[in-house]
């Protein structure tokens, strides 16, 4: 079994051993969580919120997320159509959160929702934060 080990909520240990010996090194951390089926496989410095761990990606300006999504193949027609298939009051929720944010948040619930209606994996919606973070 592979284990993260998590202290002040980051990753600071990975190692593959028995469950039995995760939980005798258990006392010296935080949290310990089998990841042996993630994918992608966390690394260290991975954050850990109490229920997932995920990679700490910076947030990216409306225009940024925009221009990542048109250069990945996505149009602004195809993220709004997602948008409108939702149900009330989730449609008019997101519609706000897509038309007026400031920062667009990889780790946001409507982010991970649109990313699974467009077919995306995590992996995939990781690399488009990068992506568009490096759009200036």
């Amino acid at each position: 079994m592979i284990f993260a080990f998590i202290n002040d909520n980051m990753v600071k240990e990975i190692q593959e051993t028995t469950l039995e010996e995760a939980q005798m090194r258990a006392q010296y951390f935080q949290q310990i969580v089998d990841i042996s089926l993630l994918s992608p496989q966390p690394k260290v410095g991975w954050l850990w919120d109490g229920v997932k761990i995920y990679r700490d990606i910076p947030s990216v300006t409306p225009r940024q997320i925009r221009q990542a999504l048109i250069l990945s193949g996505i149009s602004i027609a195809q993220i709004e159509s997602a948008l409108d298939s939702l149900p009330e009051p989730i449609k008019s929720l997101a519609k706000t959160e897509w038309e007026y944010s400031n920062a667009f948040e990889r780790n946001r619930p409507l982010v991970e929702q649109m990313g699974a209606m467009l077919g995306w994996s995590s992996e995939q919606l990781d690399n488009l934060w990068l992506f568009a973070g490096g759009l200036k």
